[in-house]
């Protein structure tokens, strides 16, 4: 019998959030009530899985990569699964796509060419298993120019389509840093849009049956609330995004950013940040990776500073934006997550991924998670 994905649950007529990792207990349990959500959760058609280290008794926390590897387990015969991923080193799920595909499931997979080079667990693992694989050579991108940084999943699995981006690698370094996934199921709009891109990821080009993307065509609307980012690509969305946000007021006032890595090239993105604080009035608050960046993100310029604990140091691999605004015309609570830094690489010459999600369940979940990075953070 084929095990299928957990249901989702209902209760006349609504969704109902399905815990799919065990809480901690004893001394464990205390810290995550000071640490904040960890493991997956779905609500309706998405699906959230937030990791915390130091949650966990040996310091890795695996939350992410089990949930791929049970949706990799619960597909069968004529079943469809694509990743496309950076650095990949343990053998787990691949050994659990080698399985899959031995019992009919159409599996695809697009690595940075750095596995190949380096004979990488995980690449080594697919190809000895006759997963049909792609090596990035652009450098080590397939798109780009230098890496082929995505964590992008598909599945297409019993006739439901599945968006799945993360800013995990498969590395057991990673293991030990904070990470998220954020799954969109049943948005076949969505799917299609990342299928594409996928498609031109494995023929290491724009144009794939035909069709050549440009930057209009690296931005797609889904069909429930959401949004698909391909990169690279010229002008910077991520600035179009905090463009876009238009008021701050009473309890609908946050702008939350958590950046792995956050660098000069894309100073207008800080300076939008310092008028979003200071000009408009909301309460935005910004993760970085070390004290260089802290320092800089912080400076004042013409647009404001982020000055008196707006932004702080905590070590965290998670790419996030968060709003809690008006953001155009309408007020919402949404978040982008991915692969995608705020770096001049990750904009202009890496293949990268972001995917948008506006709803107040998966938004407040996030905004709890970012919360607890903070709570924990350091910084002046």
């Amino acid at each position: 019998m084929r095990r299928r994905m957990l249901p989702l649950a209902t209760l006349t007529g609504l969704s109902v959030a399905v815990i799919l990792v065990y809480p901690p207990t004893g001394a464990l349990a205390d810290a995550a009530a000071e640490a904040g959500p960890r493991g997956c959760v779905v609500s309706g058609d998405y699906e959230t899985c937030l990791t915390d280290p130091e949650q966990v008794s040996n310091g890795h926390d695996t939350a992410i990569e089990d949930r791929l590897r049970q949706l990799t387990q619960s597909a069968g015969s004529g079943d469809v699964i694509r990743i496309s991923e950076y650095t990949w080193t343990r053998p787990e799920l691949a050994r659990d796509l080698v399985a899959a595909k031995d019992r009919g499931v159409d599996v695809k997979v697009v690595l940075d060419g750095i596995n190949k080079h380096d004979h990488n667990g995980g690449y080594t693992t697919l190809t000895d298993g006759g997963i049909p694989l792609t090596s990035c050579s652009h450098g080590s991108s397939c798109l780009g120019t230098h890496f082929s940084h995505n964590k992008l999943f598909l599945f297409d699995i019993g006739g439901v389509k599945q968006v799945a981006v993360t800013s995990t690698n498969l590395t057991t370094a990673q293991m030990a840093l904070p990470n998220n996934m954020l799954k969109v199921s049943g948005d076949d709009k969505l799917y299609a849009f990342f299928l594409g891109y996928w498609n031109r990821l494995n023929a290491q080009s724009w144009t794939y049956d035909g069709d050549t993307w440009d930057d209009d065509d690296k931005v797609a609307a889904g069909s429930k609330s959401t949004y698909g980012y391909a990169y690279p690509r010229h002008s910077d969305n991520v600035l179009t995004v905090l463009n876009k946000v238009k008021e701050c007021s009473g309890s609908h006032n946050r702008i939350m950013v958590a950046a792995a890595l956050f660098t000069k090239p894309r100073v207008a993105i800080r300076d939008r940040l310092a008028a979003l604080q200071d000009k408009l009035g909301c309460d935005v608050q910004v993760i970085v990776g070390d004290r260089d960046t802290e320092s800089w993100v912080q400076a004042a310029n013409s647009s404001g500073d982020l000055r008196n604990g707006k932004v702080s140091i905590f070590n965290s691999h998670n790419k996030l934006i968060m709003i809690d605004a008006k953001y155009g015309d309408e007020w919402q609570r949404a978040v982008w997550s991915g692969s995608h830094n705020l770096s001049g690489t990750s904009l202009r010459t890496n293949d990268e991924t972001l995917a948008y999600v506006n709803d107040p369940r998966v938004e407040g979940r996030y905004a709890e998670y970012f919360d607890a990075m903070m709570a924990r953070a350091t910084g002046t």
